[in-house]
């Protein structure tokens, strides 16, 4: 049967192929290596290794990213939850101060327009006070973002156990220390004062009186002269027409 193409058909000519399973394993790699900027995690994951990197050892507790040496918890990768050991601290420091913060984070709605508010550094957000501050460090929001799971391991036996001991050990010690405190101590009476010593204090004394006295005198004196001065006022008749005029006392 003859054929209608209008070309003419090359035997040696195969359609292109292309290895799928090459180009999808180079476009998962590329993929692997490109992050998206904009992403919250990887926002989260840069912002937490700064964190991180800035404080060290010295940071807050609170603010600690876990560990990867820390137990997590079965069929998680987080770590179980722990008790803080130290005491929150610039909670009243932090009182009427200002602290600049990056302008994304000013920029966002959770900021007031004025700018009040209690920043938490790892979750990027605005607190109005210090007490929801506390109950955020303490929430669920703020422990996943450090890598903490809300459950807390349990202790075994030997635990309990060594704990108690070392509370026992402690209350030992420190009743030894209250007895030892509570017992009497010999008071020693201060040296009995010398007869030189004796004549000095009461030379001084003396001198102090006499000096008193003299001050005394002068005062009554000097009211005495006043006194005077103004009954010899009173008996001249024109002594309110000089102070009027300006004329004041001669002399004789």
């Amino acid at each position: 049967m003859a054929s209608n193409t209008s070309y003419t058909k090359n035997v040696n000519v195969e359609r292109r192929t292309w290895d799928k399973e090459k180009y999808a394993t180079l476009a998962a790699a590329r993929a692997a290596t490109e992050v998206d900027v904009d992403d919250p995690a990887y926002e989260k994951e840069q912002r937490l290794k700064k964190l991180k990197e800035e404080q060290g050892d010295g940071g807050p507790q609170y603010f600690k990213v876990a560990s990867e040496e820390e137990k997590k918890v079965t069929g998680s990768e987080r770590a179980y939850l722990k008790a803080r050991t130290a005491k929150v601290d610039g909670i009243d420091s932090l009182v009427g101060t200002t602290t600049m913060v990056a302008e994304p984070v000013s920029a966002s709605a959770a900021v007031s327009k004025n700018g009040v508010g209690w920043h938490c550094k790892v979750c990027d957000c605005y607190l109005k006070d210090s007490m929801t501050y506390l109950d955020h460090i303490n929430g669920k929001k703020h422990q996943r973002n450090l890598g903490y799971s809300m459950r807390v391991e349990k202790n075994t036996t030997e635990q309990v156990d060594d704990h108690l001991e070392s509370l026992i050990a402690l209350k030992k010690k420190s009743k030894k220390r209250k007895q030892i405190s509570s017992e009497p101590t010999e008071i020693i009476p201060p040296p009995s004062p010398s007869p030189d010593s004796d004549s000095e204090e009461s030379a001084r004394k003396k001198k102090k009186e006499e000096k008193w006295k003299r001050k005394k005198e002068e005062k009554e004196r000097k009211k005495l002269e006043a006194l005077a001065k103004e009954e010899e006022e009173d008996d001249d008749p024109m002594a309110e027409m000089k102070k009027m005029m300006g004329f004041g006392s001669f002399g004789s």
